[in-house]
């Protein structure tokens, strides 16, 4: 199965047709733990960054940095959940409109019985995003509902239940990237002007790259969606 993003970091890699899963199998005990390492080019053939570009306003109102605590569930074959702390630094542009980036990081967990769970060990994820909230209400309100929505660009990681080998030495770890959009229904509550509460639900789509960090093609982590809560207090300067 060939997945319609890819995320490069860095050169390209040449590849010699082993699959994600065949790796796992070995990586699980069940298989060859034999592989077949891609070999790097000697040019980049395809090359490719995230580009993230936001333009803000002048003279944003108020700058707002807010520690959260994220739930994820996924759809798909491959991740159960995820559990993640992170941290959003926004700009208030006016009293409805809201523009920021975020750092998350945390736990992956894998669905109980699946090949990834039985070949991976502490899987991990690290990313940062961009998102806009529009509010329905005046600051003046209580309670506060708000939309939103943004995306994240994503890298998860792990180490193998059992290495591999590819005849010069031993592949103890993978990695994959992906990317997560999202749109956010949540609620503010405002106790003070400096502080307040905030809760939304996610509703999710996750697209993951065509190859691993050590150059599988991935036909383990399929494209899916998924659903979320987030946590947060806000802390306004």
């Amino acid at each position: 199965m060939t997945l319609g993003l890819v995320c490069a970091c860095g050169g390209a890699r040449r590849h010699r047709g082993q699959t994600l899963s065949s790796a796992m199998s070995g990586a699980s005990g069940s298989g060859s733990s034999q592989v077949s390492r891609p070999v790097a080019s000697g040019s980049s053939a395809v090359s490719s960054s995230l580009h993230i570009a936001a333009i803000l306003a002048p003279y944003p109102e108020a700058l707002t940095l807010s520690p959260q605590f994220q739930i994820s569930h996924l759809g798909g074959d491959a991740i159960s959940h995820m559990y993640q702390f992170g941290i959003t630094a926004s700009f208030d542009f006016d009293d409805y409109h809201r523009l920021g980036t975020f750092l998350n990081f945390g736990s992956v967990h894998m669905e109980p019985g699946s090949l990834a769970d039985a070949a991976s060990v502490k899987a991990r994820t690290i990313g940062c995003g961009l998102r806009y909230d529009g509010y329905l209400l005046p600051p003046q309100a209580a309670l506060r509902p708000y939309l939103g929505c943004g995306f994240s660009y994503n890298h998860l990681y792990w180490n193998l239940a059992h290495p591999l080998s590819d005849g010069l030495d031993e592949i103890r770890w993978d990695s994959i990237d992906y990317m997560r959009f999202f749109a956010t229904l949540g609620i503010s509550l405002v106790p003070t002007s400096q502080i307040f509460l905030q809760a939304e639900a996610n509703a999710d789509a996750y697209l993951f790259g065509v190859t691993t960090g050590q150059g599988f093609h991935n036909d383990v982590f399929n494209n899916t969606s998924g659903f979320s809560y987030t946590f947060a207090i806000g802390f306004r300067f």
